[in-house]
């Protein structure tokens, strides 16, 4: 039986020295060897084959410990020596990890904390701001069940403010946060058509954003438009809980015959001395305009009638927004529908302005209904 002699080292440069030359082969076991000088000798680098040991803590992002810690072994390698280990994330029921695999450099036994994601709310701050200024209290959006620092796209509505307008935005956010919403002020303008009372008409509706806008449909006096729920009596704010008696305010109790400015929606929206205008200002504006329909009003493709002042030429629009009432809207291109302040018909109408390709008139239409309403500046009694 041939026998070999084995000489130990106890590291790399000592075997360098004793033996600078010949080829290192690989012997189970052992980290080196390489055949000697002398024939039926190997020389052996005194390093072990092992395994390492790869402990994985299982931490949220917070630290707190998500569960019982998961041990790995690394394949064979040289003891001591610096490898590449790729961490694959356990799964953890209700979390996602933040990074399903990583690679580490390790040279021995290793604890290694995987983070991990659960669902959370994010939760937005909204501020409404002019000229970075606050006009109104903050709002939040809520986005529920998301991975907590996912991305996601989250909408910004502006909210209703006298004077001020603004567009919704859409941004990505991957956690609570603050947005400023920068407003504008509005485009509301007191056109002056030489009225002998001095009153100003505004240049477009209560809720429009340009002068061939609809803006919104508002029943009498109430101040939010476009009822999610049907224009019905039932529905309406002063409804008194029975369809045969009067309304609960304005009513032949408290004798009220014009909007307060509480209820009056041209006021609150457009703020500042702007209300609905009476029906004495509806008969003043008629008597001293010159009225013309129109299919398509300034190249917008809108119809409505224009009325121009016979004393000094300015003119406005009233847009055929048609109205809503309780089997949903009606007219819309056809004719338009105004509000005055004047209640009056019977006692659950208000007076209104109605027009269309046929001409105009004073009418009067039930209190529940959807109708435009336009704001004046300026006092004129009935």
């Amino acid at each position: 039986m041939e026998h070999t002699n084995l000489f130990l080292f106890e590291n790399k440069a000592a075997l360098d020295t004793a033996y600078p030359d010949g080829e290192v082969t690989t012997v189970p076991g052992v980290a080196y060897a390489r055949a000697g000088e002398n024939e039926g000798y190997t020389v052996l680098f005194n390093k072990k084959i092992t395994n390492y040991t790869v402990t994985l803590q299982l931490q949220d992002k917070s630290g707190t410990t998500l569960g019982t810690s998961v041990t790995a072994l690394t394949p064979n390698v040289l003891n001591g020596e610096t490898i590449k280990y790729k961490v694959v994330a356990p799964e953890v029921e209700n979390y996602k990890p933040r990074n399903k695999e990583e690679e580490i450099e390790i040279s021995g036994d290793t604890s290694f904390t995987v983070v991990y994601l659960g669902l959370t709310d994010y939760t937005v701050t909204v501020h409404h701001v002019f000229s970075g200024t606050p006009i109104t209290a903050d709002t939040e959006v809520v986005v529920e069940d998301i991975w907590d620092e996912s991305p996601v796209k989250v909408t910004i509505e502006p909210v209703s403010i006298p004077r001020y307008k603004a567009e919704p935005v859409t941004i990505t956010v991957s956690g609570s946060c603050e947005y400023n919403l920068e407003y504008e002020e509005s485009a509301y303008e007191a056109i002056d058509l030489g009225l002998p009372s001095g009153t100003k008409w505004a240049n477009m509706n209560v809720g429009a954003e340009w002068p061939a806008g609809y803006g919104g449909y508002y029943a009498w006096g109430e101040t939010e438009p476009n009822k999610a729920s049907a224009y019905t009596p039932q529905n309406y704010r002063f409804y008194p809980g029975n369809d045969g008696d009067e309304y609960s305010e304005y009513n032949s109790t408290d004798n009220k015959m014009t909007l307060d400015l509480a209820d009056d929606v041209a006021n609150i929206v457009m703020g500042g001395d702007w209300h609905m205008p009476t029906t004495a200002q509806y008969a003043e504006l008629l008597s001293n305009t010159t009225s013309s329909w129109t299919t398509d009003y300034n190249g917008t493709g809108v119809a409505g009638m224009i009325f121009t002042s016979n004393n000094n030429g300015n003119s406005i629009f009233f847009p055929a927004a048609g109205l809503v009432w309780v089997k949903g809207p009606e007219g819309q291109g056809e004719g338009f529908n105004i509000w005055s302040s004047s209640r009056g018909g019977y006692s659950r109408s208000a007076w209104c302005m109605y027009g269309n390709s046929n001409g105009y008139n004073r009418n009067y239409s039930n209190r529940y209904d959807g109708l435009s309403v336009r704001g004046v500046l300026g006092e004129l009694n009935d």
